[in-house]
């Protein structure tokens, strides 16, 4: 599939960026003009972004709130994040008393990244949803 037929293939998804006119040729291959393209709107109060981002250093920043999909769909966001804090405050405060013994070679970002994808799969999977694009800088 070129890179043309994907920025169709996702205004076909995304009915607002059939408002946008596709990035010329040069510079489809450059994520930053992708990101560009794919930018957050601003409606009302809140923002409405067609992809997430996660922070990896602060996972719980991932980008739900944000998501217009799960706008939309009038989706529980806060009670998804309510349960990513549930999973990883408690591991990660057991990593801070424990640093000593666990070692430094040990990062606990991963693993409360894993538990933000988990969760964020699991509502996106009670929501029927096929596809999630996310990324990490």
């Amino acid at each position: 599939m070129n890179d043309k037929k994907i920025f169709k293939l996702l205004q076909e998804w995304f009915p607002v960026l059939e408002l946008r006119e596709i990035p010329k040729k040069k510079y489809r291959p450059i994520f930053q003009q992708f990101l560009a393209w794919m930018s957050a709107e601003k409606l009302g109060k809140h923002s409405q972004a067609y992809l997430m981002s996660v922070d990896s250093e602060n996972p719980h920043e991932n980008g739900l709130e944000q998501c217009a999909i799960l706008q939309l769909m009038n989706s529980d966001i806060r009670l998804a994040q309510q349960q990513i804090r549930n999973r990883t405050i408690p591991l990660c405060e057991h990593y801070a008393k424990h640093k000593q013994v666990i070692g430094k070679y040990y990062n606990v970002n991963t693993q409360v990244f894993d538990i933000v994808l988990e969760e964020i799969y699991e509502l996106l999977k009670s929501k029927k949803l096929e596809l999630i694009i996310i990324y990490a800088e």
